[in-house]
């Protein structure tokens, strides 16, 4: 049995049910903001699919393919920030005392 992990925010002790739809709008608003991340968009989905009743497999496979794109994600901003650092040391002469 996999040990208990307590979610990142606090949890009502009441929540309203909420319908499908009315998820399914808020996912779709969400995809047509041109300001939001693919992260939010990605979590409304995810929320959508389990809180829509959508077959399991459905969902983890979604969840599995949002967990590889945020480790690919990390994966691309520490190459970026080691190529940065790397570049700036250059720049400050830092490398050629090495």
């Amino acid at each position: 049995m996999a040990d208990y992990m307590a979610p990142p925010i606090p949890i009502q002790d009441e929540l309203i049910p909420i319908d499908g739809a009315s998820l399914l709008q808020e996912f779709r608003a969400t995809v047509l903001n041109e300001t939001a991340h693919m992260p939010e968009v990605s979590l409304r989905y995810l929320l959508w699919l389990v809180l829509s009743d959508q077959p399991l497999d459905e969902v983890k496979r979604f969840a599995n393919q949002v967990r590889l794109d945020l480790n690919e994600q990390r994966l691309a901003n520490a190459v970026h920030l080691a190529v940065s650092s790397v570049g700036m040391e250059e720049k400050s002469g830092l490398a050629s005392c090495w």
